[in-house]
């Protein structure tokens, strides 16, 4: 597959020919119809914040798509299933944040587009193969990699983030915001 790819934080991306990815106990491979491509690219790209990608990565994140290959002792997914993976791929689970529901404030995260190498990596959410975990480490409820409907937009599936940001606004501050609803 082709992908444009992160070589060295700051530098231009490089279109490559790449394998499709195998996926690891506990992760699936899904073919992406639809992946964000925003600000926090570029910023992972400069090596802007303090989790940082390890190059090389294929920037793209917050992808949703079809379950193609589960890996080992994956049984709540299977082939076909449409899925959406979260900018948050997994965080320690143990501490404030991350028990408070702002794990994406802990700097020991992984990132489903990226990857880390403070506690492992995850090959990224790209346009045409991505492999994710399956599962939030801290185990709460959230719309993400939960199986979508077969019909569903993918474009519209993709907007994790903000539906995550409204559910955890009226769940904790009883208000109701959006971000970035433009057309």
């Amino acid at each position: 597959m082709k992908a444009a790819v992160v070589q060295a934080l700051g530098a231009p991306v490089v279109i490559e020919d790449r394998s499709d990815p195998e996926p690891g106990p506990g992760r699936v491979r899904i073919r992406v119809e639809a992946s964000g491509l925003c600000h926090t690219d570029i910023h992972a790209a400069h090596g802007d914040w303090p989790v940082r990608p390890e190059p090389p990565f294929v920037p793209g994140h917050e992808g949703v798509g079809l379950v193609e290959k589960p890996g080992d002792g994956v049984s709540h997914l299977s082939v076909g299933d449409r899925v959406a993976a979260p900018w948050l791929g997994k965080a320690c689970g143990r501490f404030d944040h991350c028990l408070s529901g702002w794990e994406t404030l802990r700097e020991r995260q992984i990132n489903t587009g990226y990857g880390t190498s403070v506690i492992g990596s995850i090959v990224g959410t790209r346009q045409d193969l991505a492999e994710v975990f399956p599962r939030h480490a801290a185990g709460r409820t959230r719309v993400s990699h939960e199986t979508l409907p077969q019909r569903g937009d993918p474009q519209l599936a993709a907007v994790d983030e903000a539906i995550d940001e409204v559910l955890r606004g009226q769940v904790k501050a009883r208000i109701v915001f959006g971000l970035g609803a433009g057309r």
